[in-house]
């Protein structure tokens, strides 16, 4: 599945809640915790969303440059580039949405029966979630392997302290 097709699936169920549901109208899923509405809000592409989306991009780009390597690459790492890509798909159709029509369609409503948490989401949210995902997917294991390499490094004879510049501690 490629990027675009991930964002043109977005817009086509935003587009249907823009057309189909009447705003700020709701249906309770799970009565006081989730519901169905329409909600426009607008938004102009802040400094905050735009440095996100470059995030992303500089992610996926490392993400697709540890998985390019050999044949070595984890399953793991394929996961990570996956969530990668479908969170710049995420941030690609917000920002579609909000230069096209002027506003961001939210339409999956979580909230708590006191009330203190409510929040409205929409997919392009979720798919920046699930962006965020890949990419602490993607440090972890970046760490491992840098820890793996690390641990499975011969030394040569002597230890550490036998290589020129590298200090090894204090003579014993």
């Amino acid at each position: 599945m490629r990027i675009l097709d991930i964002v043109g699936f977005i817009e086509l169920v935003s587009l249907g809640i823009r057309v189909f549901v009447p705003l700020h109208a709701h249906w309770w899923l799970v009565p006081e915790h989730l519901y169905l509405g329409h909600l426009q809000h607008v938004d102009s592409m802040s400094a905050g969303f735009l440095g996100a989306l470059l995030l992303s991009v500089l992610f996926l780009l490392c993400g697709l440059r540890v998985n390019s390597g050999a044949s070595g690459t984890s399953r793991w790492s394929r996961v990570a580039v996956a969530c990668l890509a479908i969170g710049l798909a995420g941030g690609l159709a917000n920002a579609f949405e909000v230069v096209a029509f002027g506003s961001a369609t939210d339409f999956i409503g979580v909230t708590t029966s006191s009330a203190s948490y409510a929040r409205v989401y929409d997919l392009a949210d979720l798919a920046l979630y699930v962006g965020s995902f890949g990419r602490i997917l993607l440090i972890v294991g970046a760490t491992g392997r840098a820890l793996r390499r690390r641990r499975n490094r011969v030394w040569p004879e002597g230890g550490p302290g036998a290589i020129p510049g590298w200090y090894a501690g204090p003579a014993r």
